[in-house]
């Protein structure tokens, strides 16, 4: 991008057609390559949520103890999104352990955080109280996503209003004339 924006701001500042040229040529091709995008992801939506499903479940289980980084990403992602585990809840991590799904439990939302039962599938070595999230990330990404589509959809639109405006001033200065008005 840092390139693309110095063709446009070179290319505007000295009127340079190659440069301005060069910079609509590439925000033509990021619209193209985004519209494309747009486009699969809305025909193929059920087949994106099961590559997410596939991702995620592709580093099961999840160990707190070998692999550290990463499962301190996993607690990260599970913090944002309110959730524990990857696919299967708690049962993701080795032994049930229940590490990043600790929660306070609300009166009034209990589905999303919940005491597990004594002698479940879950142990909870470090949720005071033993409430953790009740749903796994997988879900709670989903819905994520299902829940923000047009906010997510806007944000591209205004993207893309952007880019078109940028291409399009590119090429009214790529298509003036200089002498026109030096004589003023």
């Amino acid at each position: 991008m840092f390139v693309v924006g110095f063709f446009g701001c070179c290319g505007a500042i000295k009127e340079n057609k190659c440069l301005l040229g060069t910079y609509f040529t590439c925000l033509l091709l990021i619209f193209l390559t985004q519209v494309g995008i747009g486009i699969w992801a809305l025909v193929s939506q059920s087949s994106i949520e099961t590559e997410i499903l596939n991702g995620l479940s592709k580093t099961l289980p999840l160990d707190y103890n070998t692999n550290n980084a990463y499962a301190n990403t996993v607690v990260a992602v599970q913090k944002s999104f309110k959730c524990c585990g990857l696919v299967n809840g708690c049962t993701d991590w080795v032994n049930g352990n229940t590490t990043g799904c600790s929660c306070t439990p609300i009166v009034t939302n209990s589905s999303i955080c919940a005491v597990q039962p004594t002698g479940g599938n879950c142990t909870n070595a470090d949720t005071p109280g033993g409430a953790i999230y009740t749903q796994d990330c997988y879900d709670a990404i989903v819905k994520f996503i299902n829940d923000n589509i047009y906010l997510i959809a806007g944000i591209g639109l205004g993207i893309g209003l952007a880019e078109i405006f940028g291409m399009i001033f590119s090429l009214i200065v790529c298509r003036s004339d200089k002498t026109a008005y030096e004589s003023y």
